[in-house]
């Protein structure tokens, strides 16, 4: 059984000539939709690690391994708390051999020094929650200024990247869909304009666009479907999570959004729409290619 990298699905050219990479370069947008049962939180801190550590690409599926250049992370919190990620993070190892028993006895301390990651600047986390916590329908300024004032124009040695890790709770605190329409779209012109990749969670379990369902349910169900429909056309790519067996693994599809146009070169050509399959161990996520994972999926 082989395993694969993220980048054989989601890949982005560096723009500088060198190995494509999983992490979104400046000015582009990734949205990332979960559900219930298949969070996305092995994916943020997935990319997270790839990111502070060097995303590891190849010319192809199977190939060697290239380090692409270490960026600086910043996690605006509004759903898991700081000591959630810390706690993943410390766990996972880079796994780029297509051998599992390799895999298996690489040394656990390959995982992420948050501690010393922060003390450098590299890692930052900002605590959403406790700006939502007293009147979530202001929160969305606050959030941007504390945002916008973490992101240092002046840095040009390392790239940074923006997550935020769950746009779905704010609107669950109360806050309208078309604010965060607006804020979202305020982000992207930020990272833009700072120079920097986006990355957004969102949920999508009660959507018409990600389920059977034709018709969202209620009012606040078609809330989130106009959310997520208007959030799928402002981005650059859109990765949807869909559970196959348990939560521990599921599928991963990555799709072009309309926002990406021809003038926008960041994005490796190819086929519209990939799809991945995944399971989620101990040190981290394994990637394969769809229903080769005998026994896993």
């Amino acid at each position: 059984m082989t395993s694969l990298g993220l980048e054989s699905a989601l890949s982005f050219d560096s723009g500088s000539g060198g190995p494509s990479s999983c992490v979104p370069p400046a000015g582009t947008s990734l949205l990332i939709t979960d559900t219930l049962e298949c969070p996305a939180t092995f994916l943020t801190t997935h990319l997270i690690k790839l990111a502070l550590k060097g995303a590891q690409a190849s010319t192809g599926l199977v190939g060697a391994p290239m380090s692409t250049a270490k960026a600086r992370v910043i996690v605006l919190l509004t759903s898991q708390r700081e000591e959630h990620y810390v706690a993943i993070l410390r766990k996972m190892v880079n796994v780029h051999s297509t051998s599992k028993d390799i895999a298996d006895k690489l040394p656990a301390d390959q995982g992420v020094n948050t501690t010393s990651e922060k003390s450098k600047g590299r890692l930052t986390f900002i605590d959403g929650m406790r700006m939502t916590a007293s009147d979530p329908s202001d929160a969305l300024q606050s959030l941007y200024v504390a945002l916008s004032s973490a992101i240092d124009p002046s840095a040009s040695d390392d790239h940074t990247v923006v997550m935020l890790d769950d746009l779905t709770m704010l609107h669950w605190l109360g806050v309208d869909s078309y604010a965060l329409i607006r804020f979202y779209r305020a982000l992207i012109t930020l990272t833009t304009v700072r120079r920097t990749g986006l990355v957004v969670i969102l949920h999508s379990d009660n959507t018409a666009i990600t389920t059977s369902n034709a018709v969202a349910s209620d009012r606040f169900a078609r809330e989130e479907d106009h959310l997520l429909r208007s959030l799928v056309y402002a981005s650059h790519v859109w990765v949807r999570l869909r559970s196959l067996r348990t939560q521990s693994t599921g599928e991963l599809i990555v799709q072009r959004c309309p926002a990406l146009m021809q003038s926008h070169p960041q994005i490796t050509s190819g086929s519209r729409t990939h799809a991945l399959q995944y399971k989620i161990e101990d040190n981290g996520p394994r990637f394969f290619a769809k229903g080769t994972a005998n026994g896993y999926l």
